[in-house]
């Protein structure tokens, strides 16, 4: 901003406020893949590792679509926000409910710019 006073000691003050985005994220892998499952069994918990490397806490929230649940594990991430500069698991158990492909998505929606973030999940039922 630029502001232009001819008068001389006429001082002015403005006042700038604003907010700026928070930088993402960071989304250990793109994908997750569960292999054969037979049906209605749950497959071995696998995990993707999320970071805050921002100066301040994020909140955040993780949700599969599919044959795909979240569930617990060692490191498993807070409920609700992630501290600064901080890690944490986001572990995914797949349970299939038909036979073939089933895939899915593990689903972060945060307070990042580039909100939601997207895994694929990928698991056969046999």
């Amino acid at each position: 901003m630029v502001y232009d006073n001819a008068e001389i000691n006429n001082a002015q003050t403005v006042k700038l406020v604003g907010h700026g985005n928070q930088g993402a994220l960071s989304i250990s892998t793109g994908s997750l893949s569960f292999g054969k499952q037979p049906l209605n069994t749950p497959s071995s918990a696998k995990f993707v590792k999320v970071a805050n490397r921002n100066p301040v806490a994020m909140s955040f929230s993780a949700a599969t679509s599919g044959d795909y649940q979240v569930t617990t594990g060692a490191d498993a991430c807070p409920a609700s926000s992630l501290p600064p500069k901080t890690a944490c698991k986001v572990w995914v158990t797949f349970t299939p409910t038909a036979a073939g492909s089933r895939p899915g998505e593990l689903i972060f929606t945060d307070d990042a710019f580039n909100s939601p973030q997207h895994v694929k999940l990928e698991g056969i039922g046999k």
